[in-house]
């Protein structure tokens, strides 16, 4: 069989993206067939500007590429939109964890996603159990501040943010939520309500994420505690406790997706996006927990095991894996 170059294109900005670029790659190494040859290369943009993606395909372009794997959503937005160009052209693109890709008009429908692109993203979180991983926190914070964009993900966002609310509520926290348009707004919103509030949380997809770092570092000074639903990268640079999806839970999916199509030559735009079942569970920064909080919340986290918490030891400074070789169009 002709061999398959497989380019995972992500952002070198965001560390996470090297994470779930060697899970792709192991995925793919374990689930080869006989006689079929894939090359995977990984092409980082610079930075998270349209500009910096453009100029990676152009700089790519000489060199076949057979199909993309595109990690995130901001990417694959920039992709979509990159591709109405004629200097570039239409490349075969697979995304990696890209929610409501429909309404998103990434595209047509999740069942016949039409054009050049389909993907794998996961299922909605349950409301009811992220409230069940906060409870624990409960005793030593009981009001939480959301910004949240009403916009993002096709109005998910919003969505998920009424549900979550609605249940810490019930079952005793005080919640206080704004919406924010940029990541700028959501940083002051942050420092405004800092006084007034024990936790801010940022939800998965929400433009809030961009400053994270930002509402990080504020909410440690001020000696509040910063949550997270984002990637779990957030735990590396500070996040308390992070809601969200294991970094492996989607590759088997996602280069299933890609075999399907360069061995049985069947066009992404007739493969439905596959919607895997939730799998989000709680990351905890145990680091941060000696410095902040007492060792009866510690012993109350390990018994809530049945939730499925992953418990985490950061220390700093935090090891950041090499990498992942980037593809050399001399090759």
């Amino acid at each position: 069989m002709k061999k398959c170059n497989v380019a995972i294109l992500g952002f070198r900005s965001i560390p996470i993206h090297r994470f779930i670029a060697s899970s792709l790659i192991d995925s793919l190494d374990k689930t080869r067939g006989p006689g079929e040859r894939y090359a995977p290369h990984v092409l980082m943009a610079d930075d998270e500007t349209i500009e910096s993606v453009r100029n990676v395909l152009l700089e790519h372009k000489d060199t076949k590429c057979d199909i993309i794997v595109s990690v995130g959503l901001k990417m694959t937005l920039m992709l979509k939109g990159l591709y109405k160009e004629t200097e570039i052209g239409e490349i075969p693109t697979v995304f990696w964890g890209v929610p409501n890709a429909d309404t998103l008009g990434l595209v047509d429908s999740l069942q016949r996603p039409g054009g050049c692109m389909s993907g794998v993203a996961m299922a909605e979180p349950s409301a009811v159990r992220h409230a069940e991983f906060l409870k624990v926190f409960q005793p030593y914070m009981r009001k939480i501040f959301i910004p949240y964009d009403p916009t993002a993900l096709g109005g998910a966002v919003f969505k998920r943010v009424q549900q979550l609310s609605a249940e810490l509520i019930r079952i005793g926290f005080t919640v206080t939520t704004q919406a924010i348009s940029s990541s700028k707004e959501a940083y002051a919103q942050v420092v405004e309500h800092l006084p007034n509030t024990h936790a801010v949380l940022l939800m998965e997809g929400c433009v809030a994420l961009d400053a994270e770092r930002d509402i990080s570092n504020v909410c440690a000074i001020a000696g509040r505690f910063f949550l997270s639903s984002g990637t779990k990268s957030s735990i590396d640079i500070g996040a308390v406790f992070v809601y969200g999806c294991p970094i492996g839970a989607l590759a088997p999916e996602v280069i299933a997706m890609v075999r399907r199509f360069w061995r049985d030559r069947k066009l992404l735009g007739m493969q439905p996006v596959v919607i895997v079942p939730d799998k989000r569970v709680g990351a905890v920064n145990t680091f941060m927990f000696g410095l902040l909080i007492p060792q009866e919340l510690l012993k109350a986290l390990f018994a809530c095991s049945g939730l499925m918490v992953e418990w985490r030891w950061v220390m700093p400074p935090v090891v950041v894996p090499p990498e992942p070789e980037i593809w050399d169009p001399e090759e």
